[in-house]
């Protein structure tokens, strides 16, 4: 991953399961570890309920990267946002 600053950041994944159009599940296995899972739920035929999970190995490695990691989501999720405008 390249950062806006120009730094490059290890970003590695390990795909366990897709189940389309229902779940996405991944092993992040650069650091920070954790275990994520995004499950999509039609609500009707124009909107889907997006569900994010982020599982870390231990609260204390949540705890570390909660602050970041929240901020960081929800950038992500503003950017799949404008994308899925742009798809209309």
């Amino acid at each position: 991953m390249h950062g806006p600053n120009g730094g490059d950041h290890p970003n590695e994944s390990v795909f366990v399961e897709i189940n389309e159009p229902e779940k996405i599940v991944l092993h992040h296995i650069s650091k920070p570890l954790f275990h994520l899972a995004a499950r999509f739920e039609e609500v009707d035929k124009s909107k889907t309920k997006l569900i994010f999970e982020q599982l870390f190995p231990t609260v204390e490695e949540y705890n570390k990267e909660k602050g970041f990691a929240i901020d960081a989501n929800e950038e992500n999720m503003d950017c799949l946002a404008e994308l899925l405008k742009s798809m209309k």
